[in-house]
């Protein structure tokens, strides 16, 4: 071969590398020995299908369609670990208990049969309780919201019991088949509590700097791993902020994730308060999760305002981000990665009204029937800060969502269904 032919080959190889090399979400990967068939997860989501130690059937036809439609992970939602626990939600998930690890080997089997994988998402919810329970444990004693009552800054024999009841929790997952266990290190619950600096003002080892506020997380990750051993799938869901002044510091969100690591944690999902409040055109945190993708050696997962094939897949390859979640577009439309694998959209529809989250249905799933005949001049609109709400004044205060950023107009909502 002369020396042209040679470079040139070497060129071609070079670029043959180089396109090759490109992330989609359609990788098949690995998380440890966990084969992924792609780069999705569905994040999790609140379950309300368990009662008396059984999955409802509406809880096992959910499962079954989102892991039978091309989603390579499904996370549960948040599941208690422990009967110490203030329930928020009639009907969350449990392991708190043996009795129900037979119930949970049906999802798990179902969801294996569709050929996708699942992971228990792990919680105890803190000062986050709906109800009104005599003691509610957090960090620190601190006035409870909306109530005349402050918070039980927990005792250390407090933090021992709920570290071995997230390491208990965790063995029963791994006994019932999940393939996985997340703790949920987000949203305000209790171990975001402690690693928050405006709930936790405690003086002790547990408190006062970042390395100490992830005390209670790293110690709970350490537990888990002594009862699920090394091989296992520990991950973690974690704030970027809290939505507050004063709350969780970019340096304190990359300690507790290195520390993390460092214990164990085998992936680690960015999340934060501002998905409850915003109207999302774009992924929230992937800047966030760009750089802690750098700072650590475990993937990174971006969730939040995900919603465009082109843009996710242009976030994976400009970043070291790995994995992406997704929630309320899959709950809009179980078969979207299908879609997108079949090339039949590269947006989803979901316009992030959260009517999904606060009456248990996606507003696009009414049909006609339901919504009324209606017309554009029936339809009102609010302010709400930056916002506008459209919404139907059917004294039922349903709130629809406003999908002018879409190009649509309030006629659109008679074309549903």
């Amino acid at each position: 071969m002369s020396s042209k032919a040679f470079i040139f080959f070497i060129l071609l190889l070079n670029l043959f590398l180089f396109v090759t090399s490109e992330k989609t979400i359609f990788d098949k990967t690995n998380l440890k020995h966990l084969k992924l068939k792609n780069r999705i997860f569905r994040a999790a989501v609140g379950d309300t299908s368990f009662h008396n130690g059984k999955i409802s059937e509406e809880g096992f036809q959910l499962y079954d369609q989102l892991s039978k439609n091309e989603i390579g992970t499904l996370f549960t939602g948040y599941t208690a670990i422990s009967d110490y626990n203030a329930f928020p939600d009639d009907g969350m998930f449990r392991l708190d208990k043996d009795e129900y690890i037979p119930e949970f080997k049906k999802l798990v089997n179902l969801v294996h049969k569709n050929g996708a994988n699942i992971i228990v998402q792990l919680v105890h919810i803190g000062m986050n309780t709906y109800t009104n329970a005599d003691i509610v444990y957090a960090p620190s004693e601190v006035p409870l919201k909306d109530r005349d009552k402050m918070t039980k800054g927990m005792t250390k024999e407090d933090i021992l019991k709920i570290e071995n009841d997230f390491a208990n929790a965790a063995l029963r997952a791994k006994k019932a088949g999940f393939d996985g266990v997340e703790i949920h290190g987000a949203h305000f619950y209790l171990v975001s509590e402690f690693l928050s600096p405006l709930i936790n003002k405690r003086n002790d080892k547990y408190g006062g700097n970042d390395e100490n506020r992830a005390r209670f997380l790293v110690e709970i990750i350490e537990k888990v791993r002594e009862k699920v051993g090394k091989d296992y799938i520990v991950g973690l869901k974690i704030n970027s902020e809290d939505g507050e002044e004063n709350g969780i510091t970019e340096e304190g969100l990359i300690t507790a994730c290195q520390l993390a690591e460092k214990a164990g944690i085998d992936y680690i999902q960015i999340s934060g308060m501002r998905w409850i409040s915003e109207r999302i055109k774009s992924p929230i945190y992937a800047e966030i999760s760009a750089k802690l993708a750098e700072k650590v050696n475990i993937p990174a997962m971006l969730t939040g305002g995900v919603r465009n094939l082109d843009e996710i897949n242009e976030i994976l390859n400009k970043s070291k981000i790995q994995y992406i979640g997704m929630a309320r577009p899959l709950i809009s439309e179980y078969d979207l990665i299908k879609k997108w694998k079949e090339g039949k959209t590269k947006k989803s529809r979901c316009v992030s009204c959260n009517t999904c989250l606060n009456y248990g249905y996606c507003i696009f799933h009414k049909k006609q029937s339901d919504m009324k005949k209606t017309k554009a001049a029936d339809f009102q609109s609010i302010k709400l800060g930056e916002y506008k709400v459209t919404y139907l004044p059917d004294g039922e205060l349903l709130t629809l969502p406003d999908l002018s950023y879409h190009g649509s107009t309030a006629d659109d909502w008679n074309k549903l269904g």
